[in-house]
C-alpha cells in the first residue's frame, strides 16, 4: 500500500519478507535505497519514505540503516 501525507512524506507499507536476514551491509543499503530512491523519483510530491512492514516503522530492517523515520533521496548510491 502506499499514502502520501499533507508533508509530502510516502509511507510504503511492505510485507515482512521484506527483512531478509543476510548479514550482508551492502545487500540492505541497496536494498533500502532501491526502494527509497525509486519511489522518490517517481513521485513529484514525494519528499521523503517512510518504509512500513505490516503497518508499522521498524527501527532498521536487517540490522544496519535506521528506517523509522522517513528516509530521503540519497545520490551516493550508484549503479557500477
Amino acid at each position: 500500500n502506499i499514502a502520501i501525507d499533507t508533508d509530502g512524506v510516502m509511507y510504503l507499507n511492505l510485507s515482512h519478507g521484506i527483512k531478509v536476514e543476510n548479514g550482508d551491509p551492502k545487500a540492505e543499503i541497496a536494498l533500502v535505497y532501491t526502494i527509497v530512491d525509486s519511489f522518490l523519483s517517481n513521485f513529484r510530491g514525494a519528499k521523503g519514505v517512510q518504509l512500513l512492514v505490516e503497518g508499522e516503522a521498524l527501527h532498521t530492517i536487517n540490522g544496519l540503516l535506521y528506517t523509522y523515520m522517513p528516509m530521503e533521496f540519497n545520490n551516493q548510491i550508484v549503479e557500477d
